[in-house]
């Protein structure tokens, strides 16, 4: 954790929200991309990573920041607003990645797996 923190305190600070919405972050990102079929896209997993890698996780992070700080919603927005264009590089740079791997490892794609077991 930044800063070096660890352990169960950083579940009682301001970013548990973040924390927690990278779950369903990491849910969404996956169901986008396996509605891509045996080759998803770069376009695909750019939407991806930006929805579930920032979207959710911020969906769940400034709500719980703001409860946790005692600020306003909408302050909390702003203040985070400081991390959004960093989050969305290290996005777009994880699409990259993925689109990568998948054409080194054509079998690590759900779709393409499933195929080969099926056509046996």
């Amino acid at each position: 954790m930044a800063g070096g923190r660890g352990g169960l305190g950083v579940f009682t600070g301001p970013s548990v929200g973040f924390l927690l919405g990278w779950l369903p972050g990491a849910a969404l990102t996956g169901w986008i991309v396996e509605r891509g079929g045996s080759n998803p896209g770069i376009v695909r997993l750019v939407v991806a990573c930006l929805a579930g890698g920032v979207g959710v996780i911020y969906l769940f992070g400034i709500p719980v920041q703001a409860a946790v700080t005692g600020l306003p919603l909408v302050q909390a927005a702003l203040l985070s607003l400081a991390f959004v264009p960093g989050d969305v590089a290290k996005a777009v740079l994880a699409a990259v990645v993925a689109r990568g791997t998948q054409r080194a490892y054509p079998d690590a794609i759900p779709a393409v797996h499933s195929e080969r077991v099926k056509a046996g």
